[in-house]
């Protein structure tokens, strides 16, 4: 598995490459640099709006922090943008780890 630096070495090169930024993104979370990987998180989601795993990790993450305001309004951004690109099970995970959040 990469390291941060390592990412962060192939991003220099490639900065618009979403899978690149939500690998960084992913193991930031990992190593607990929590505003890291939420500003990468946001990158994923600026670079490309369709790369819905970027929304649901962040919403997960956020709940996750106890950032639960936070993580419902990012879910329901992803919902929506699911629904768009015609992503139906990811419409539903997101759907069901929303409702989760409001019980």
């Amino acid at each position: 598995m990469p390291t941060i630096d390592e990412i962060q070495d192939l991003l220099r090169k490639e900065p618009e490459d979403v899978f690149l930024n939500y690998s960084l993104a992913m193991l930031q979370k990992k190593e607990g640099l929590d505003e890291e990987a939420l500003a990468s998180f946001d990158r994923c989601i600026e670079l490309e709006p369709d790369y819905i795993a970027a929304w649901f990790h962040k919403g997960m993450f956020l709940a996750a922090l106890g950032e639960t305001e936070k993580a419902k309004a990012v879910l329901e951004a992803g919902i929506e943008q699911a629904r768009g690109c015609g992503d139906e099970h990811a419409l539903g995970e997101m759907s069901e780890f929303l409702a989760t959040l409001q019980a």
